[in-house]
């Protein structure tokens, strides 16, 4: 059964909000994809705490939750990208990051 899908202002607060009492997962994929980056957890905190959800949160059957991705330009001008999810108990996880060039549309 599918957990509820949040609207991504609700998706970002409840991020942000998790982030402040210690309570995301950084995943093992995030953790090694963060250490082949030019940026750091600090650069992935700004762009959580400033940057949007662009597009429509996607489910994924593997993971069975919803996953966000959230995009913005980091203190050094890089746009990045940050997928997470969330979880049927409510658990918050930073599944990866990366960069790219340009915003990217739906």
């Amino acid at each position: 059964m599918a957990s509820d899908r949040l609207l991504p202002d609700q998706a970002k607060s409840k991020l942000n909000l998790d982030l402040l009492m210690g309570q995301v997962v950084h995943t093992n994929h995030f953790r090694q994809r963060l250490a082949q980056k030019p940026y750091d957890i600090l650069a992935v905190d700004y762009v959580i705490a400033n940057g949007c959800i662009i597009r429509p949160p996607e489910w994924d059957d593997d993971c069975m939750m919803w996953k966000y991705r959230l995009e913005g330009t980091d203190p050094d001008g890089r746009w990045l990208v940050v997928i997470f999810a969330i979880d049927e108990s409510d658990h918050t996880y930073l599944v990866t990051t990366f960069s790219t060039d340009k915003p990217r549309r739906p």
